[in-house]
């Protein structure tokens, strides 16, 4: 099996390879702080026991991180990815609202077929450009999954399900793309009409017009599950 951190640079976009998940680094972490003991360091004894003033932790405990340290980490890199997200999904909304004004345009002119196929090509570029941005995502979101997951197997503070709610809820898969797959959807149906009747291109009668754009990603968030993913 592919070992995960080898999997993210297979499937990345190497322009945006700083806006990646470091599993790489977060894995040194944790097996660093297992390798220290201080991955088995808390317990209900631990959090319950009386704290004396006289104590001094460090003449004590091995070096290592511990359990903060790698949640800072963790923090650190879902800011990161936060932030790059932001900048991609801007980038986008700026592209598809280009070529939605020269599609319109377009229309406006009266469809000259000597302009559709250039404008046929925009919008594949749209949808491929979409594609790109919610496969980072998808990747991204498994990445923290996995890291969480494996971290959770080797200590006594488990907290994979809390980080993937506030991951859902509150950070970069949260973002709604409805507008853009709508935008391009509309596009499409505008440009290619009746011809547009099966495989990727078909219609769906629910949409304006009726949609020709397909979302062909395997979701790993929300209700839907990702396909079995190799160990990391």
């Amino acid at each position: 099996m592919v070992k995960f951190g080898r999997q993210i640079k297979h499937d990345r976009i190497d322009e945006w390879k700083d806006g990646y998940i470091d599993y790489d680094a977060l894995k040194v972490t944790l097996n660093a702080m297992v390798k220290s003991g201080h991955s088995y360091v808390f317990s209900e004894d631990a959090l319950y026991a009386p704290i004396s003033v006289a104590y001094e932790p460090s003449a004590l405990v091995p070096e290592g991180p511990h359990e903060i340290d790698f949640m800072a980490q963790v923090d650190a890199e879902i800011e990161k990815v936060n932030k790059f997200t932001s900048r991609l999904h801007g980038e986008l909304d700026t592209h598809v609202a280009q070529v939605q004004r020269r599609h319109e345009q377009w229309i406006a002119a009266g469809k000259p077929d000597a302009q559709q196929p250039a404008l046929a090509e925009s919008v594949e570029e749209c949808s491929s450009a979409l594609q790109q941005f919610e496969d980072y995502i998808n990747l991204n979101y498994l990445g923290f999954s996995k890291i969480l997951k494996k971290h959770d197997k080797r200590s006594s503070c488990p907290f994979r399900m809390p980080y993937l709610l506030k991951i859902q809820n509150q950070t970069f898969v949260e973002g709604k793309m409805a507008h853009i797959i709508k935008t391009i959807s509309d596009m499409n149906a505008s440009i290619h009409g009746e011809a547009v009747k099966a495989g990727a291109q078909a219609f769906d009668p629910n949409q304006k017009g009726g949609a020709s754009f397909v979302r062909r990603t395997t979701k790993c968030v929300g209700a839907r599950r990702c396909s079995p993913c190799s160990s990391g």
